[in-house]
C-alpha cells in the first residue's frame, strides 16, 4: 500500500499550522523516521502507507472527529489547486455541478494511493452512489483514514458551490 507523497506532506504542513501544544502533541506521538521519510521525499513519489496513516491517527487525536474532518475537507480545496490534481479539477465546468468531480474521484483516488483499493462511481435513482471496493484491512478499519475521507467529500462539495 503505497501513498502519494505530496499527500502525505500536506498532513505534515497541517500539523505546521496547528497551535504549537498540538502540533508539539502530533510531532510526538508520530516517530522520528517517518516525519525524515516524509519530509525527504519527492513530492511525486510514493510512500508507504503506513507513514501516512500514523500521521493522520496522531492528527485525529490531538484534533477530535469534527475539527479532522474540517482539517480535511480545507485541505482537500488546497489539494484541488496542486499541478498534480487542477488538470481534474480546473475550470468553473465543475461549479454547481458536484457530479462532475465526482466521477472523477476514481481517476484522482488512483493518482494518490497505490493499492489502497478503488472508488467507483455508479448512477443510482437521480443521483450518484460512490463505493469504495477492495479496501486493505488496514485502511478499511482505520477510524482517521474514514473521516478524512468523509471530510474529503465535502471538500468536494464545497468546491462545487454545493
Amino acid at each position: 500500500m503505497k501513498v502519494r507523497a505530496s499527500y502525505t506532506q500536506s498532513s505534515v504542513r497541517m500539523t505546521e499550522r496547528l497551535p504549537p501544544e498540538e502540533a508539539r502533541r502530533v510531532v510526538a506521538a508520530v516517530r522520528d523516521e517517518t516525519w525524515s521519510a516524509i519530509r525527504s521525499a519527492s513530492s511525486l513519489a510514493f510512500l508507504d502507507m503506513r507513514m501516512h496513516l500514523e500521521v493522520d491517527a496522531a492528527l485525529y487525536e490531538v484534533l477530535g472527529r469534527e475539527r479532522y474532518a474540517k482539517a480535511c475537507a480545507r485541505l482537500t480545496l488546497e489539494l484541488m489547486q496542486k499541478p498534480l490534481f487542477a488538470p481534474v479539477t480546473r475550470g468553473r465546468l465543475l461549479r454547481g455541478h458536484p457530479e462532475r468531480l465526482l466521477r472523477r474521484l476514481p481517476m484522482t483516488w488512483a493518482l494518490i494511493f497505490r493499492d489502497v483499493g478503488q472508488v467507483e462511481v455508479d448512477d443510482l435513482d437521480g443521483g450518484l452512489r460512490l463505493s469504495m471496493r477492495d479496501l486493505p484491512v488496514l485502511v478499511r478499519h482505520d477510524e482517521a483514514f474514514l473521516v478524512g475521507v468523509m471530510g474529503t467529500l465535502e471538500g468536494v462539495g464545497e468546491a462545487c458551490g454545493v
